[in-house]
């Protein structure tokens, strides 16, 4: 069987779905202002400090690098 995730990127507090596919981020926690109480992309290997730059891409980048899934 195959692991599929799919990240939802957060960025300041809203809903949070979190369920067996669903993978909710915070994106650019590094320099947020705000802590939504779940993972964020600026833990293991991460670009959380270049947020301001390349937005959501954070989160691939985070993703690619520490989320063991097929798709």
């Amino acid at each position: 069987m195959q692991k599929i995730v799919v990240l939802v990127a957060h960025h300041k507090p809203g809903l949070v779905i979190k369920d067996f596919i669903h993978y909710p981020i915070q994106v650019g926690k590094e320099k947020s202002q705000f802590d939504l109480k779940i993972s964020g992309d600026n833990i293991g290997d991460n670009i959380s400090y270049a947020n301001s730059v390349y937005c959501e891409m954070t989160a691939v980048y985070w993703s690619w690098k520490n989320i063991n899934a097929d798709y």
